[in-house]
């Protein structure tokens, strides 16, 4: 049996990560959904301070690819504007929260993702590569989603 081994961190808004194209930004949209107007920001943010393209991975995150690191700051900037990001970046890192794509405001899965949102920060010390999966509904949806991080 081959064990386990973790690597590095999961990049985040907050913490970036250095690829072969410049600064990797993931950002993770609360509870899987964007609003019209946080998409097209995130579209703009994507072209004015990286490379243009945005990446979906397998974990429903989004990463904005080759980020300068002159342009970090002003796209965390625009990211907080359209509430894309948490302003502490102790509870953006723990924010990686995957939910069942089909939740309805105020099912179980909702209301269980929220609650967990908004304890993030009285959580305790947790490891580097960690998320959540919430999925409450009749029929479970996510039992085949990835389990490695950081997608």
């Amino acid at each position: 049996m081959t064990a386990f081994v973790v690597k590095g961190w999961c990049p985040d808004a907050w913490r970036p990560m250095l690829a072969g194209d410049g600064l990797l930004v993931r950002i993770r949209p609360p509870l899987g959904h964007l609003t019209r107007e946080q998409t097209l920001g995130l579209c703009d943010a994507a072209a004015t301070h990286g490379n243009g393209l945005i990446d979906l991975t397998s974990r429903a995150n989004l990463q904005i690819r080759g980020v300068r690191e002159e342009s970090w700051r002003p796209l965390i900037d625009t990211l907080l504007d359209i509430s894309l990001i948490d302003p502490d970046p102790i509870r953006e890192a723990r924010a990686n929260i995957l939910v069942a794509p089909e939740w309805q405001t105020g099912d179980d899965t909702h209301r269980i993702a929220e609650l967990l949102r908004a304890r993030l920060a009285d959580l305790p010390e947790l490891p580097g590569k960690i998320g959540f999966a919430i999925d409450a509904g009749e029929t479970p949806v996510l039992q085949d989603a990835p389990r490695r991080l950081p997608h």
